[in-house]
C-alpha cells in the first residue's frame, strides 16, 4: 500500500502502512463516511479488449466484500451507460442493500463542448488507434467529473475501485476514517501513465508546476485549491 501524504508545504512522503511511523488507526467502526464507486460496462474494454467486463466487475465485488465491505458496508455505487440490464443490476447487488447502479450523468461524462470528434479528425488525435473515445471520457470522468459530481451530492470522501481492482486481504479498519484521523487528502496504490508522445513530459512538469504555486497556500487537509469539498482514494 503506497500513501501519498503532505507532511508539511512542499514535502511529498511515501510509505507503506506498516512501516510509516506516526500513522493512526481508527479505533471507533467509522469516524468519517464515504462512498466506494466504480465505472463499469457490460461488454468489453474498446481500449483493452479481452473477455466482457461484466464478469470482472462481479469478481471483483466479491473480493471487496470478503475483505472489507461485510464488516463495513459503506456505499458502492456502480456508474454506467445504461448497458446493464434490470436483470443484471438485480443479480449484482442481490444482498448487498448498499450497492446501486446509477446512469453516467451526460454533464460528466461527454466529450468537451465544441470538440470536433468526426471520423477525419479523431485519426489524427494523439493516441488515436490505442485510446478510444469512451477511454478518453473515463480519463475526463476521474480526472474532474466525478470530483464534480460527488461535490454536488454532498460526498466528502471517494474510493476508487476499478472492475479489475481486487482485495487479497482482510482489512480490519475503516477507510474512511483511517483518511480522515490521519489528516489524508488523497491515497492511491500506483500511478500509471498513459505513454503517447510528450504526455509523461507535460504531466510532470504540470505537477511540479502545481506544487509550487500551492506551496505557500497548503493547510490541513492538503491540496485544499484543487479539491476543497471532495477528499479522494483511488486504486489502479
Amino acid at each position: 500500500e503506497l500513501w501519498l501524504r503532505m507532511a508539511a508545504p512542499g514535502d511529498c512522503t511515501f510509505a507503506t502502512l506498516s512501516t510509516a511511523p506516526g500513522l493512526t488507526l481508527p479505533t471507533a467502526p467509522k469516524l468519517a463516511s464515504g462512498v466506494i464507486v466504480y465505472l463499469a460496462q457490460a461488454g468489453s474494454h474498446s481500449s483493452y479488449g479481452g473477455p466482457g467486463q461484466k464478469v470482472a466487475l462481479e469478481t471483483s465485488l466479491v473480493s471487496l466484500y470478503t475483505h472489507y465491505n461485510e464488516r463495513f458496508r459503506d456505499p458502492v455505487w456502480i456508474f454506467h451507460e445504461g448497458d446493464f440490464t434490470e436483470a443484471d443490476q438485480a443479480r449484482i447487488t442481490k444482498g448487498r442493500n448498499e450497492t446501486a447502479f446509477k446512469l453516467l450523468p451526460p454533464t460528466f461524462y461527454d466529450l468537451p463542448l465544441g470538440l470536433n470528434a468526426s471520423d477525419a479528425v479523431r485519426g489524427n488525435w494523439k493516441g488515436a488507434a490505442r485510446f478510444s473515445v469512451g477511454y478518453r471520457c473515463m480519463i475526463q470522468w476521474y480526472a474532474t467529473g466525478l470530483f464534480d459530481y460527488m461535490r454536488n451530492e454532498k460526498i466528502e470522501w471517494v474510493w476508487r475501485m476499478d472492475d479489475d481492482s481486487y482485495l487479497h486481504s482482510q482489512i480490519t479498519y475503516h477507510m474512511f476514517s483511517f483518511m480522515a484521523v490521519n489528516k489524508f487528502a488523497y491515497a492511491f496504490r500506483q500511478m500509471v501513465v498513459d505513454v503517447t508522445d510528450g504526455f509523461a513530459e507535460a504531466s510532470s512538469r504540470d505537477v511540479v508546476d502545481r506544487g509550487r504555486r500551492l506551496a505557500v497556500h497548503l493547510s490541513s487537509p492538503p491540496w485544499p485549491e484543487l479539491f476543497p469539498h471532495v477528499h479522494g482514494m483511488a486504486t489502479g
